[in-house]
């Protein structure tokens, strides 16, 4: 995984070139001060894990990203997720309620609409139910923490999935030719 003269030699280094430019980049325009308009950029412009990847290489200026990066860039962010959640059981810190937001968010992009319905009801089983996990002697409180961490986190994923949604209704309304006739009104969202 050699980078000779700047120049990936293999296909595994081309990925984890593209991933190094990307967080160069990113980390680049975050210290210069943009208050991560790009994150919210990437997220609003971005319909599925392909269109996200495209989005990012665009946004970066690197090479297409190929889907499966998109799968564990997913992946990755569901995993850190579930990790944060249970380390908030034993570790109180102000900064692990938005990432569990953010990584629950990360976990959302791409997903389909009947696993974002998934994702909305355990997002309110988990933030309703939580609390009653404390009756469970000896551990209940620990439950707790870890099931709300998990809760904030797929109201993430739902939040994002909200705006994902929005976005396409939305240019879909306003940017693509109608179909309907003149008088046909559209009454739900």
């Amino acid at each position: 995984m050699r980078l000779a003269a700047g120049k990936p030699d293999s296909l595994e280094a081309s990925q984890a070139y593209i991933i190094w430019a990307t967080w160069r980049r990113f980390l680049s325009t975050v210290s210069a001060g943009t208050d991560f308009a790009c994150v919210k950029y990437l997220i609003t412009q971005s319909y599925t894990r392909q269109t996200f990847g495209d989005t990012i290489s665009r946004w970066f200026g690197v090479s297409k990203l190929p889907e499966e990066f998109m799968e564990r860039f997913s992946a990755v962010g569901r995993a850190l997720a579930v990790i944060l959640a249970i380390v908030s059981a034993f570790v109180s810190n102000p900064i692990i309620a938005p990432l569990l937001l953010l990584f629950g968010g990360i976990a959302a992009i791409g997903n389909t609409p009947e696993r974002n319905t998934k994702n909305y009801q355990m997002a309110i089983v988990l933030v309703i139910g939580a609390n009653l996990l404390e009756a469970v002697p000896y551990i209940g409180t620990y439950l707790v923490a870890i099931f709300t961490g998990l809760g904030i986190a797929f109201v993430g994923a739902s939040i994002v999935a909200i705006t994902i949604t929005l976005e396409q209704r939305i240019t879909r309304d306003w940017l693509s030719p109608s179909s309907k006739p003149v008088g046909q009104v559209k009454t739900a969202l």
